[in-house]
């Protein structure tokens, strides 16, 4: 059985001196990657356990005696150096296409290693004119890009340069939309982040053109407005009524953390019905919560049962 060896520039491979045209023999049990002289079938199999430098010797061998094998790994107990192989001819056998000075190439012109495209200079591309690894789209300067010309990592879209991008032209992060600045924007053409919808400069927009922050409408300098154009923040409601505290006071408060706690789904996913939901938070909770609860400003017993199904 003929295969090929790497070894190192002395021609050396962990202690044992080899030399071209000789045979070399083992005496006792061989067993893969423990005793006897090992070698690959296919020269690009020998860098998975080799270090892929043109200053180690490469050569044709031939297994003139026992034969195990495990994997892509030979063992033998004899062993005859048959030739040497340079590296120019190593490259030419090691890869199905041309020009590479990687291995394991398929396509052409690649520096890096098991390329599918073309010109690649990083390794475990699909694609062609990839800078980066393990991309499958085209002219990728980062990481694991399914999409094209992202110089960001992990993007399923095109021309990002952030990362995690599925949309388009995104200089941010996570995004799914298109030409965003910011990250994690559903929508397009945001600077801001975690925007549903279009060109918000602020962030949790679910409407378009905001300047400011959670905001449904349209066109607002301010926040949590589901109006348009609108410069004031309206006024905050608590149980239909004026609250006599602001809203981040209300959202940092004990009580809104106890119902932060209601769940819709349960443990294996399922849908719960939502007053089903407030029930079995309610029952979940001790009296002192449950009247933390009913302390909130503005709390009335019947707007609660509406929304919750609880009567206290």
């Amino acid at each position: 059985m003929r295969g090929y060896k790497v070894f190192n520039p002395d021609w050396s491979c962990r202690g044992f001196m080899y030399e071209v045209g000789k045979t070399f023999t083992h005496e006792g049990s061989i067993e893969p990657c423990a005793r006897g002289f090992h070698f690959c079938e296919k020269v690009q199999d020998c860098f998975n356990y080799y270090n892929f430098d043109p200053a180690n010797k490469v050569a044709e061998v031939e297994a003139l005696g026992e034969i195990k094998s495990d994997d892509d790994k030979f063992v033998t107990d004899k062993l005859h150096i048959v030739r040497e192989v340079t590296w120019h001819e190593m490259l030419a056998i090691a890869n199905l296409g041309k020009g590479n000075t990687g291995h394991s190439n398929a396509g052409h012109y690649n520096a890096g290693h098991y390329n599918a495209g073309n010109r690649n200079a990083g390794h475990y591309n699909a694609g062609h004119y990839n800078a980066g690894n393990r991309n499958a789209g085209h002219y990728n300067a980062g990481h694991y890009n399914a999409g094209n010309r992202n110089a960001g990592n992990r993007n399923a879209g095109d021309y990002n340069a952030g990362h995690y991008n599925a949309g388009h032209y995104n200089a941010g992060h996570y995004n799914a939309g298109h030409y965003n600045a910011g990250h994690y924007n559903a929508g397009h053409y945001n600077a801001g982040h975690y925007n549903a919808g279009n060109r918000n400069a602020g962030h949790y927009n679910a409407g378009h053109y905001n300047a400011g922050h959670y905001n449904a409408g349209d066109f607002n300098s301010c926040n949590y407005s589901s109006g348009s154009f609108c410069s004031v923040e309206p006024e905050f409601l608590l149980f239909n009524k004026p609250s006599p505290i602001t809203r981040e006071d209300f959202t940092s408060s004990r009580a809104y953390y106890l119902c932060r706690r209601l769940s819709v789904v349960d443990d294996e996913g399922n849908k719960i019905e939502y007053k089903q939901a407030w029930s079995n938070l309610w029952n979940s909770l001790d009296n002192d919560q449950k009247i933390c609860i009913q302390s909130m400003p503005n709390f009335d017993a019947a707007v609660f049962e509406e929304i919750t199904g609880i009567q206290v």
